[in-house]
């Protein structure tokens, strides 16, 4: 077993393609920062988290493999990934950290039930994002989680939401009607 160290790859502009071995125990921050080249990944099975900001700003990732031990994911780890369209979650994911798809290329989401938690600007500014389902047991719209999302047509609220933060879905000019339930007791301002 080996760590890979962070900023290991920053700016390697020609990087098109990796394979990380299974034997890998320890991931750096923003591993792959500005290899805006990238294209495919594929994770090795075992990690439980994607570090902060790995694929900062890889503008042309166009897929990446989630492991199913995945249980959480850093902050920044997928932000201005504008060629990412979709990305499958696995089953026992738990947390998704601040700005993770920020400036994405996001045309849907699944985020599955398993998840918890969801941070400020997790999803903002994502130009394409259609639709997006929320998990089920959701209690916090974090800070701004859907800002400037303007394609964004319809959103199903969870009904044990009981927080929507300061603009949360601010800039979501398409959305023509929303269910608000009644479990929540804070809407924060625009």
């Amino acid at each position: 077993r080996f760590s890979i160290g962070n900023r290991v790859f920053l700016a390697c502009s020609k990087l098109e393609s990796i394979n990380l071995p299974e034997h890998v125990s320890f991931i750096g921050s923003y591993l792959f920062e500005e290899c805006i080249e990238l294209r495919s990944i594929v994770l090795p099975e075992g990690m439980s988290t994607i570090p902060e900001g790995m694929f900062f700003y890889c503008e042309g990732l166009e897929s990446v493999n989630i492991p199913s031990t995945v249980t959480a994911i850093g902050d920044f780890a997928f932000m201005d990934c504008l060629q990412l369209k979709s990305v499958v979650f696995p089953e026992n994911l738990q947390t998704i950290g601040d700005n993770v798809f920020d400036e994405s290329g996001l045309a849907s989401a699944d985020v599955p039930n398993s998840v918890t938690s969801i941070g400020a600007f997790a999803f903002a500014h994502c130009q394409d994002l259609t639709s997006i389902h929320l998990p089920d047991n959701l209690k916090v719209l974090s800070l701004a989680v859907l800002s400037g999302c303007p394609s964004l047509t319809a959103l199903t609220i969870p009904k044990t939401l009981e927080i929507i933060g300061d603009n949360a879905l601010g800039g979501c000019t398409s959305i023509m009607s929303l269910d608000i339930p009644e479990t929540v007791y804070f809407i924060g301002k625009s």
